[in-house]
């Protein structure tokens, strides 16, 4: 007989619900905490407007915010758009 078919498999040497996967490691950065209490900083700092309660609560830019991203945005030079390829 081959070798292959007369030995068990491999899960038959293991106790019952034993993975043969590794554990992925622990989580070291910030979490959803971490997350959470920056988001609640900078809108207490006037940068963010929340919408929503717990779990549908999502943040915008608040005014001074998006005059900002404006001025930086209307600061920098034209887009250019032509097609790098027309003289291909």
């Amino acid at each position: 007989m081959l070798p292959a078919l007369s030995s068990p498999p491999l899960s038959a040497n293991r106790p019952l619900g034993e993975s043969t996967r590794p554990v992925p490691p622990q989580r070291t950065g910030p979490g959803n905490d971490g997350a959470s209490r920056d988001l609640k900083q900078l809108h207490e700092a006037g940068l963010l407007v929340a919408h929503g309660e717990k779990r549908g609560r999502y943040y915008t830019a608040a005014d001074e915010l998006q005059e900002i991203r404006r001025r930086i945005v209307s600061a920098r030079d034209p887009r250019d758009d032509s097609d790098p390829f027309a003289g291909v």
